[in-house]
């Protein structure tokens, strides 16, 4: 058992060592001309969908709507809004004097 290990070891190493070393030297960036690097830039424009308003909407669910109109300002009845000043309650407070 310990022979086997010993022998994948020396191949793992033996091949470790065998293999080409690589080269971290930095690489050049491409060089081009102008001519070629606004070829390169060039982009298409995006193409959109246009859907238009209403477009594929049964209407059937709507044929029984009616339009509801805006109250004037002289509408409103003085009688709600006496109403709403009776809601208020003054309760007088509590003193326990001796």
């Amino acid at each position: 058992m310990g022979t086997s290990i010993q022998a994948s070891w020396i191949l793992f190493l033996c091949r470790l060592i065998s293999r080409e070393p690589e080269t971290t030297e930095p690489q050049e960036p491409p060089v081009m001309t102008l001519d070629e690097w606004k070829a390169s830039q060039t982009k298409t424009a995006p193409e959109f969908k246009v859907r238009k308003p209403n477009e594929g909407v049964d209407t059937k669910q709507w044929k029984g709507t009616v339009a509801l109109q805006k109250k004037k300002k002289g509408d409103t009845l003085s009688d709600e809004e006496d109403d709403d000043e009776d809601e208020y309650i003054y309760e007088e407070p509590v003193c326990h004097l001796p």
